[in-house]
């Protein structure tokens, strides 16, 4: 399928199915992302189009694991490693790896 198919296939199910859909107006996209059908495949052809999959979470890391992360981080560090090294290994930011390490108290 190229990217004209793919458009024409989202304007039909849009005007065949969304528009008259009851939850057209809702604020809760879960419901079309998660639930609906036409909702899902419209999702699939976004991401083939170059945007984003809507409803593919990570799953949040608990505070022991973050735990055990900057436990690791300090030794890499010492050891030499960059904070952007690190952050790639644990595919995590920069950001979010250096606030971690401050709530915890472990940053020099």
């Amino acid at each position: 399928m190229n990217k004209k198919e793919a458009i024409m296939e989202v304007v039909k199910l849009l005007d065949n199915h969304c528009h008259g859909c009851e939850n057209r107006y809702s604020r809760d996209l879960s419901y079309c992302w998660k639930k609906c059908e036409i909702g899902k495949r419209l999702n699939t052809l976004g991401g083939f189009l170059g945007g984003k999959v809507v409803g593919k979470q990570q799953k949040q890391r608990t505070p022991e694991q973050w735990d055990d992360i900057c436990k690791i981080t300090v030794k890499l560090k010492e050891n030499g490693m960059t904070y952007i090294k690190i952050a790639k290994k644990f595919n995590v930011s920069v950001g979010h790896l250096r606030l971690q390490l401050k709530r915890r108290n472990k940053t020099k």
